[in-house]
Order: C-alpha cells, then structure tokens, then sequence
C-alpha cells in the first residue's frame, strides 16, 4: 500500500492503490473491498475530486532500483462508481509521488520524483496550466492553500518551498 484517500462525501469508502498494479474503494464500516480494478502500473499517489464522482492516481514506482513498466510519470482519473477510465495525462517520465485536487476542483496538482509539480485544468480536459520547477529533489508532500492560490511543498531533501498556483512561480518567503 503507497496511496490512500477518503471519500470525501461518502466517510465510509476509501481508496488504495500500491504495487499490486490495483486500485481497490474499501468500505470501512464492513471491513471490504466493494470495487477493484486493475491498471497497467504501480501507483504510489491517490486522490479523491472533491465531489467524490473522480479517482486521481499518479503512476508509477520504484522496485529494486528500477522503474516498473507501463506508464511511468502519469495520472489516471477514473470514475469513482465503476472505476472506468475518464481522463488520463503524462508529462513526467519519472513516478508520481503526490497528487491532490484543490478544495474547489478546479485545479489537479501532480507532484513527480523529478522535481516538478504539474497543474492541470479538470474543467478543460485536464489541460496542463503550468509547472513548478524549483524544488531541490523529488517532491515529496504537498498542500493547498484555503483559497488554492498557493502550494506548501517538502521535497524528499526535507526542504520546504511555497508556489503560486496559477503562474507555478516558487514564492521565496
């Protein structure tokens, strides 16, 4: 197991994804898997939208020193009823390693073991909008702000760094 979220409107589902190529919706309550389904990588990042309806994986991982096959670098938005692919994105050629939406769903944010977070437009087909390109190692966490205007992000260096959103420019204090 690398990713986990909660369903954000239903409390009791929650999503997993991992090196097993699988990304599985649990039940908490009664303790089961109530839907799976199979990718064709390793996932290490997982996110739910924030209206629930979407699944946000990033690809990708590391085993042994090597990549795994399949589309390392990218993202997958699957439909959280059935698990059917929706959208799906790469601009990265190394594993996701964060991925989250802002409170508002307007913005997909995928952090990668190159040292860039990706911003995508959900409302355009995921469009990418922009990058931040200033951390000093792969990225390791991120955070919105309340608003999404800006990122809080630690780096696998233990660095901190702050981004603006829409232009992807690192905010130096």
């Amino acid at each position: 197991l690398w990713g986990l979220d909660v369903n954000p409107c239903n409390r009791n589902e929650f999503v997993t994804v991992g090196d097993d190529y699988t990304v599985r919706v649990w039940n908490k309550t009664d303790r089961c898997q109530v839907r799976m389904a199979k990718l064709d990588c390793m996932a290490r990042a997982v996110c739910y939208s924030p209206d629930g309806n979407y699944i946000a994986v990033g690809c990708g991982g590391d085993v042994d020193g090597k990549d795994n096959e399949g589309p390392v670098g990218g993202f997958k938005i699957l439909q959280d009823e059935d698990l059917a692919v929706a959208a799906e994105g790469r601009d990265s050629r190394q594993w996701i390693s964060s991925i989250k939406y802002s409170s508002d769903g307007k913005v997909l944010a995928v952090g990668s073991r190159d040292h860039k977070i990706y911003f995508y437009d959900p409302e355009d087909g995921y469009r990418l909008t922009n990058q931040f390109k200033k951390a000093t190692s792969a990225i390791s966490h991120f955070d919105f702000s309340n608003d999404a205007s800006f990122l809080r992000i630690n780096d696998v260096d233990k660095n901190l760094h702050f981004a603006d959103v829409t232009t992807g420019m690192k905010i130096p204090a």
